[in-house]
């Protein structure tokens, strides 16, 4: 068990590296654009607030990547449906932490280096009580985004094209529904439900039993599944 975890951890991190790398080049931009550019404004948000979107896009993307990169070659090693389950759910999660951990020191060094360095950018201090909020927003979010990936190439890998469709279909009203309760999106299929600003606990609850219903799914759809070589 421990060593499909470290695999899928590991070979993810490779990805994750390079997301990393594109996200500091992205922000090192951003900084020249608001420095030099006077149609962009100088006041810009921390980057950890910064990487959220980006990073939900890229755990929805290796979520995706999950079933046909790593199902059939683990359970060809001799490694059961459930481990991969397993490993698979461990992975991710850690992927999520280290991702974390990165980010916070970043946002240290990029808090340093603009107190120390006159550089002509302000960046939008958070309080330590929005910063937890956040770091918990992050990882129920990113975790997903991920599973919602994952259940969708599942799907496909299962059922084939046509029924892989109506896993799209699922996952998008799923991603759908969280965002809504974490105030990002307030119309479904053209009816306007309005901007509402559910409690923080309640986003979080209503994200955790997204979360255990995907993974529920994931596992009914793994479990007997037929290994394509």
């Amino acid at each position: 068990m421990r060593h499909v975890v470290h695999h899928l951890y590991t070979e993810q991190m490779k990805w994750s590296f390079w997301f990393l790398t594109t996200l500091v080049t992205a922000r090192f931009a951003h900084y020249l654009m608001a420095s030099f550019m006077t149609s962009v404004d100088s006041s810009i948000e921390n980057i950890m607030v910064f990487s959220l979107e980006w990073f939900k896009i890229y755990m929805l993307v290796i979520g995706l990547l999950s079933v046909y990169v790593f199902l059939s070659q683990t359970v060809s090693h001799g490694v059961s449906r459930w481990n991969y389950y397993r490993g698979t759910l461990l992975a991710a999660i850690g992927i999520i932490v280290t991702y974390m951990i990165v980010i916070a020191l970043l946002t240290l060094i990029e808090i340093l280096v603009i107190q120390f360095i006159e550089v002509p950018v302000e960046i939008n201090q958070v309080a330590f009580g929005e910063m937890a909020q956040l770091v918990i927003h992050y990882f129920v979010i990113s975790l997903l985004y991920y599973v919602v990936g994952w259940m969708i190439t599942a799907g496909f890998y299962r059922f084939g094209w046509l029924i892989g469709l109506g896993f799209i279909i699922i996952g998008f009203v799923t991603i759908m529904i969280a965002d809504y309760f974490w105030g990002e999106n307030e119309l479904f299929f053209n009816f306007d439900f309005g901007h509402v600003e559910y409690p923080f606990g309640i986003a979080v609850m209503v994200s955790i039993i997204i979360n255990v219903a995907m993974l529920w799914l994931v596992r009914l759809i793994t479990r007997k599944v037929r290994i394509k070589m």
